[in-house]
């Protein structure tokens, strides 16, 4: 199962006894969710929905048991939703609890392509309450295995999209590999006399590897970010190791429509630069990063190893930071700079 184990579970029920159920079943197979209730003052701020939804449940009458004009439906259902869902939300699929056919048009061919075509999900998926648990909340005979068949048909529906599967199945291994980091390096409370005591130590230890000589003047938030930085080494081993013994479900070969890709904002981005055919890239001596924006503009980053020293920065405002792959890059060019043989006899004239 490709479920998101993360916590990016939201479930929308304007009654709390129909949303009990779900997350009871949530519960028993270890994933987190978020409840709202769809009253306005308990959502989001405007600019604060920042936990991206993977798998949204949405009951469709978030004003009681009766019976409504879609339009009475759809005024209620549309800021709820806009308040939740980010126009920045990373793709989802949306279950919605319908009785009958017609909420299928309200959802799909008119909410999401009309007032929230900017959040509209990759999937959905229409499914009745009365077939899971009673209008009371209690269960009916048989609920477990209706759960399980629902939970089944969300499976197939993220499959639909096999990219987006994959990626759910990274994100899972994120967050498996963060607790096992965790666990690795500071073990379970209980068998120290005085865990605080020992977890100061340990930090101070990741701290002091990553800072060197420099950490007896680091300030304490220094000190601590430094131990986040090592926290990262570990952790990308979990990460590695819980990949690569992992076994990918819906495996396939992912093609790809060139003509369909805004090339402009992937391509160019990384390979255009103004002044890029006047540098001579052949040369061993320089570095040229890719192009990249900063502050709405182009750049590009050239290292002379010519003229490169080292020196101790204080209090200094960094611009950017590196990150490891093009770290690496830079490296394995120097190298190939420092060891190459240049003038190898002096001739005589």
């Amino acid at each position: 199962m490709n479920l998101p184990i993360n916590g990016r579970v939201a479930i929308i029920d304007d009654q709390s006894k129909h949303a009990l159920p779900l997350i009871q079943i949530f519960s028993r197979r270890q994933i987190s969710c978020t409840y709202f209730s769809g009253e306005l003052k308990y959502l989001p701020k405007d600019g604060q929905n920042f936990n991206d939804i993977r798998l949204l449940f949405l009951d469709i009458n978030l004003i009681d048991d009766s019976e409504h004009e879609d339009k009475v439906l759809k005024a209620r259902l549309v800021p709820v939703l806009d308040k939740v869902v980010s126009e920045k939300n990373y793709p989802y699929v949306i279950v919605y609890w319908s009785r009958h056919e017609r909420h299928r048009n309200l959802i799909e061919d008119d909410i999401f392509k009309n007032d929230l075509k900017l959040k509209r999900p990759i999937g959905f998926l229409s499914a009745t309450k009365t077939d899971f648990f009673n209008l009371d909340g209690s269960q009916i005979d048989g609920s477990e295995e209706k759960f399980d068949e629902l939970f089944d048909k969300i499976n197939a529906l993220i499959n639909v999209h096999p990219a987006y599967s994959y990626l759910l199945n990274w994100e899972n291994h994120v967050h498996k590999s963060t607790d096992s980091t965790l666990q690795d390096i500071f073990c379970e409370y209980h068998k120290y006399k005085d865990w605080s005591n020992n977890a100061n130590f340990i930090i101070n230890s990741l701290s002091k590897a990553y800072l060197g000589k420099h950490y007896n003047n680091a300030k304490a938030d220094v000190r601590i970010k430094s131990c986040f930085h090592s926290f990262n080494q570990v952790f990308i081993d979990s990460l590695e190791s819980s990949i690569s013994n992992s076994k990918v479900n819906n495996s396939i070969i992912l093609n790809s429509d060139e003509s369909l890709i805004n090339k402009e904002n992937i391509i160019n981005n990384i390979n255009e630069n103004k002044y890029r055919e006047y540098i001579d890239s052949r040369t061993e001596a320089l570095f040229i990063s890719p192009s990249f924006n900063y502050n709405d503009k182009k750049y590009v980053m050239i290292l002379d190893y010519r003229y490169l020293k080292t020196t101790e920065l204080k209090d200094e405002r960094f611009l950017f930071r590196a990150k490891q792959n093009l770290l690496s890059e830079v490296q394995s060019k120097l190298a190939r700079h420092i060891n190459r043989q240049g003038i190898l006899y002096l001739e005589d004239r």
